[in-house]
């Protein structure tokens, strides 16, 4: 067969669909050709085997196999090694069990028609016949009580092949019974032959259907069988019924072809779609898997933690329930010192230190960062929760191994314990949240377990966060106002910002604590651009040497874009950024020390300088000189305090101040409560300081008052030198 070039040109240039259909042109063309040609051998011709020559003209086509139809393909059993075919086998077997006794009790009524033509009764004397009634009988018996039966593939695959057998046995004896009545009757009594035969036939190769190796041996076996001998009969009446016979078993061969292509069609679909939810329970599982596991400790996470918790308050009243929040100390500086894969291994350890306290049944979850929760069951006294945080603080204590490294952290504990359904599951986690607020302020190491106490507590956060979100919170507002001397002169040099907040219901709010309930509810940011504002409007009315310090908040510091957003504020109101300071903490970096450092370098580039606050009361306050540039460093004041009484805290105190002259940076000592620790601070050449025995918290009209009496002073002092050099 040749393909003319023009037909190869389109298939080149045109798109994938086109090459398919020009493909199946190609082999229904060459299909016809081997049509007209006699072969020596075989009888079928298999159209995939194709040899493709490329001419100058075109391509050229040629079949080089054929082969004959093989008999497996047409009264085989079926495929039971892939997983399509032993599907295509149980939905046969399945079909099968609902139609067979059908086909028994069609057989038997027209195996008794027969007999009732010949003999007049309903069974014939014992011979063979009868023997294979029998038979009928058992088996449709057999197929009605196991008509519900589940069987394995390889049962499902005998009984199958048993079918199979039973119907070329039943078809050539039925024929053969059918056939020896037709010439023994009268004329009349062989149309009833006729009619019996060709029911049981077409009903059970029907009935066979979904088993089409099975079906089609009725119509060969007993169909073709009587039709033939009808064509042979010599009667013009059965000829013409036997054309009809087989005819009809002709066509219906074909509908059993038909009808088993849209069968098997039918289950390889429906066992794609088996297959596709089986593959989408397995991706689901696998998500929800994903979903529910941390992806560093391998370990469940708060929403599979929030799960369990629920399915725990399920449980019958009698069951007591202890949460256990867990917070670590001192883990940042290990990612810090030693890198986050250090730190990764150090939450992995802690992780497992847990759940072997935890035990099989209980559960651990890593709900973020350096936080743990631990769900344990029967611990429902006070002693028992007490035993349960001593055990979880002792084992975080206890030193890790890391690189032939041994480090050493802490972990505080807060616990909650109930009963199953007392309570709801959050209500639980915010109780155990409480108590671990309760213990961090013990210290680090320690435990607390929640008790009615905290209740109050926990209700005067709860309203603490709504009134934050009252949009009149700016107004309630107050900023005071504290003087930074200069310790040689007791000069004013600038003045630290600080908000104050008196509220008619919780009355007199800490600063650290509405700022630490500002962040938790993700305001913190507009609070402190608000705060920051006020104290600018008042910072403009003080003379120009006079600078304003200002704290900003470490959440606003991690935040990207929160420089920018500052400048903005402070080009609005028109302050000089030189007059302005930022004072931070060290744990303003413990969130994202980049985003910190580079916020930080865009209000250094602006003008503004930068203070370290609380110097000395962090653990990694030395490695933050080393990397960031500050243009001050405020001490904290618990290194004062037993200075004046204390010789090694007086060296300490010594050292820092003489660490800060060496790196060339102003510090500031905070509160100086007395004059001995003015005298010591003096004694020791620390440039500048602030605290209540120099001068407390002035309101806004208070600080320009103080600032106005000391201009005065400072004015009478120096017409009193006037004076008197005038004199002398």
């Amino acid at each position: 067969m040749f393909v003319p070039e023009h037909l190869l040109q389109s298939a080149r240039d045109d798109d994938l669909l086109r090459i398919e259909r020009l493909r199946r042109a190609l082999l229904q063309d060459c299909a016809i050709h081997a049509a007209r040609r006699p072969f020596a051998t075989g009888v079928g011709v298999d159209y995939g085997k194709l040899k493709i020559n490329s001419d100058p003209g075109g391509i050229r086509i040629t079949m080089i196999r054929f082969k004959p139809i093989q008999l497996a393909n047409i009264f085989g059993i079926g495929d039971r090694n892939s997983p399509g075919g032993r599907a295509l086998l149980r939905e046969r077997y399945a079909s099968l069990q609902r139609q067979i006794p059908l086909l028994y009790l069609l057989i038997c009524v027209n195996y008794l028609g027969l007999s009732m033509t010949m003999t007049g009764n309903l069974l014939p004397p014992f011979d063979f016949a009868t023997v294979i009634f029998g038979l009928m009988l058992i088996r449709l018996v057999y197929w009605y009580r196991h008509r519900n039966r589940k069987l394995s593939d390889a049962l499902i695959y005998v009984e199958l092949r048993t079918t199979l057998c039973l119907a070329a046995v039943i078809s050539l004896s039925f024929c053969a019974f059918a056939l020896f009545l037709f010439d023994h009757v009268d004329s009349r009594q062989q149309h009833l032959v006729v009619f019996f035969a060709t029911l049981a036939w077409i009903g059970c190769g029907y009935s066979l259907s979904s088993f089409p190796s099975a079906a089609r041996l009725p119509l060969i076996l007993m169909g073709v069988p009587i039709g033939i001998r009808l064509l042979v009969s010599g009667s013009a009446t059965f000829v013409i019924l036997g054309a009809s016979t087989l005819l009809i078993a002709y066509l219906t061969l074909r509908m059993l072809n038909a009808h088993h292509q849209s069968f098997r069609r039918l289950v390889e679909s429906r066992s794609e779609q088996i297959r596709e939810r089986g593959r989408a329970r397995v991706a689901e599982a696998e998500a929800r898997k994903v979903a529910d596991t941390d992806h560093l400790t391998e370990m469940p996470n708060r929403r599979a933690f929030l799960r369990e918790l629920a399915e725990a308050h399920r449980l019958p009243p009698s069951e007591f329930i202890a949460v256990a929040m867990v917070d670590l100390d001192g883990f940042k500086p290990i990612n810090d010192t030693f890198g986050h894969g250090a730190g990764d291994l150090v939450l992995k350890q802690v992780g497992r230190r847990l759940q072997e306290i935890a035990g099989p049944d209980g559960v651990v979850a890593r709900m973020g960062g350096d936080e743990f929760a631990l769900l344990q069951y029967s611990v429902g006294t006070q002693e028992e929760a007490e035993s349960l945080g001593q055990r979880i603080c002792g084992a975080l204590g206890e030193s890790i191994r890391i690189e032939k490294r041994d480090l050493r952290i802490s972990g505080s504990c807060g616990i909650s314990i109930s009963k199953s359904a007392e309570r709801e599951p959050l209500a639980q986690i915010a109780e155990g949240d409480s108590a671990l607020y309760v213990a961090k302020q013990k210290g680090p190491g320690c435990w607390a377990v929640f008790d009615p106490a905290m209740q109050e507590e926990m209700r005067r956060r709860s309203r603490l966060e709504q009134m934050l979100r009252d949009p009149e919170i700016e107004q309630q507002l107050e900023m005071v106002f504290q003087p930074i001397f200069r310790l040689d002169t007791l000069d004013v040099i600038a003045f630290e910002a600080l908000a104050r907040w008196h509220h008619p219901i919780l009355g007199t709010v800490s600063p650290d604590e509405f700022i630490r309930a500002a962040e938790q509810i993700n305001i913190v940011d507009d609070l402190t651009n608000a705060l920051l504002a006020k104290a600018l409007r008042q910072a403009g009315r003080w003379p120009s040497p006079i600078s304003l310090s200002f704290n900003l908040s470490a959440r606003q510091l991690c935040s990207r874009g929160s420089s920018a957003r500052l400048l903005s504020i402070i080009r609005g109101e028109g302050f000089d950024p030189n007059r302005l300071q930022m004072e931070i903490t060290e744990t303003a970096f413990l969130g994202d020390f980049e985003t910190a450092r580079e916020n930080l370098q865009a209000l250094r580039e602006s003008g503004i300088r930068i203070a370290l606050d609380d110097f000395g009361a962090g653990h990694a306050s030395i490695s933050y000189l080393r990397e960031m540039q500050f243009d001050s460093i405020k001490l904290d004041g618990s290194l004062l305090q037993t200075a004046s009484t204390c010789t090694s805290s007086h060296r300490l105190l010594r050292g820092i101040v003489d660490l800060c002259r060496s790196i060339r940076t102003p510090c500031v000592a905070e509160h100086i409560e007395s004059e001995a620790h003015l005298r010591v601070l003096q004694l020791m050449n620390c440039p500048e300081g602030q605290g209540n025995f120099l001068s407390e918290p002035l309101s806004p009209e208070a600080a320009l008052d103080f600032l106005e009496l000391r201009a005065t002073a400072r004015r009478g002092a120096a017409s009193k030198r006037l004076n008197a050099r005038d004199a002398a």
